[in-house]
C-alpha cells in the first residue's frame, strides 16, 4: 500500500500529488524516512503560484512538525522566509 502511495508523487497531477502526501502524513507509524519524500513534495509546493496549494501545503506541513519536528526544520524555516517575503511586498 506504501509503495503505491509513493508512486502517486511522481504523479503528474497536482491533486494527486498532493493527497498522497496527505495520506503518507497521516499514516500511523510512519518513520521519518517514509515522510522525506512527502516533506520534499510539500515544500516544492509551499513556492507554488496557487495559494490553495500554498495553503495545502502549508497545512500539512504543520501537520508533520506537531509530530516529528526534526523531519520539517528546514522547511520550518523556508515557510517563515517565505512568509516574510510576502510581507515585504
Amino acid at each position: 500500500m506504501f509503495e503505491f502511495i509513493e508512486s502517486c508523487l511522481r504523479h503528474k497531477s497536482e491533486m494527486v500529488i498532493y493527497e498522497a502526501a496527505h495520506a503518507i502524513v497521516n499514516m500511523k507509524h510512519t518513520t521519518a524516512k517514509e515522510l522525506a519524500p512527502a516533506v520534499s513534495v510539500l515544500q516544492l509546493f509551499c513556492s507554488s503560484p496557487k495559494p490553495t496549494l500554498r495553503f495545502a501545503a502549508v497545512r500539512t506541513l504543520n501537520k508533520v512538525r506537531a509530530t516529528l519536528v526534526h523531519v520539517v526544520i528546514k522547511e520550518i524555516r523556508d515557510v517563515a522566509s517565505w512568509c516574510q517575503n510576502q510581507v515585504q511586498m
